[in-house]
């Protein structure tokens, strides 16, 4: 392990005195058309995954809290001042490096090629040579040398995906990272804010999102969330309610019952 890597602030303990990220009331529009909505949030500890598909204005939050561009109106603070970039450790969806240079020729702008063992780079590799993710990862290094209290993970690459869910697990301070599905990052998010069409749909803890699919023959049932299924229905209930099971019990219905992924409940409800 080099001892020039500040190995204890990247990885060990909660940052001492770390603020809070926030987004008030955050818009943002380009010419007329808007992109993001009034959005809100706020961070200070936890892991919160920012979820949406194609077009929902993830990668402009990203930006946006990361200080790379500001809102149309609203504005973006840590701990209610300015935002301080070097808090921040951003990694954009795409990163622009010049092609001929080697990683460690890019680590040199920050002076700590060290940093490329922590995201296990070759020092040697030319940017053009590299794969998408082995660029996102250089990004992350070139963050790594200010103690970030903060990591913003715009998108996952496949060949990315196992390095970036073991560092967030890891990382000592508060993470956001945006993804297309809750499948690949399930377990290293606890909070979530879902976005469609530059709106919040949703915002909270992850286990709000857990339902159960109840399925019946029975075509004519007076209750919400029913969807017609070819010759069956299902209703859809959050998943430690038990008001609909009790209904059709009592109803003397039959029906069977499966558990809904985050990803069904997000594409029904929320996209």
């Amino acid at each position: 392990m080099n001892t020039l890597v500040d190995y204890e602030n990247i990885f060990i303990g909660k940052p001492k005195g770390i603020k809070v990220l926030q987004a008030i009331d955050v818009s943002k529009r380009y010419q007329k058309d808007y992109v993001l909505r009034n959005v809100n949030l706020e961070l200070e500890q936890g892991r919160l995954g920012i979820i949406g598909l194609h077009d929902s204005g993830k990668t402009v939050l990203m930006r946006l809290l990361s200080g790379l561009e500001k809102p149309s109106s609203g504005k973006i603070t840590l701990d209610g001042r300015k935002l301080d970039r070097r808090k921040i450790a951003y990694v954009p969806q795409a990163p622009l490096f010049d092609p001929l240079l080697k990683a460690k020729e890019v680590m040199r702008y920050v002076g700590s090629e060290e940093y490329l063992d922590v995201v296990d780079l070759e020092r040697e590799k030319k940017v053009k040579d590299m794969s998408l993710g082995e660029k996102k990862r250089l990004a992350l290094a070139l963050s790594l040398p200010f103690t970030p209290e903060y990591l913003l993970i715009d998108d996952i690459t496949e060949d990315s995906k196992e390095f970036f869910l073991e560092f967030i697990k890891n990382f000592r301070g508060g993470v956001i990272i945006s993804y297309h599905n809750f499948r690949d990052v399930w377990e290293v998010i606890d909070d979530v804010i879902i976005l469609s069409k530059g709106r919040v749909t949703y915002k909270g803890n992850k286990e709000g999102l857990k339902f159960k699919i109840i399925r019946t023959k029975a075509l004519n049932i007076p209750l919400d969330r029913v969807v017609r299924e070819g010759d069956y229905v299902e209703i859809w209930e959050e998943f430690d309610d038990n008001f609909v099971e009790e209904k059709l019990k009592a109803l003397g219905i039959n029906y069977e019952v499966k558990e809904a992924s985050p990803d069904e409940v997000f594409q029904r409800f929320y996209a």
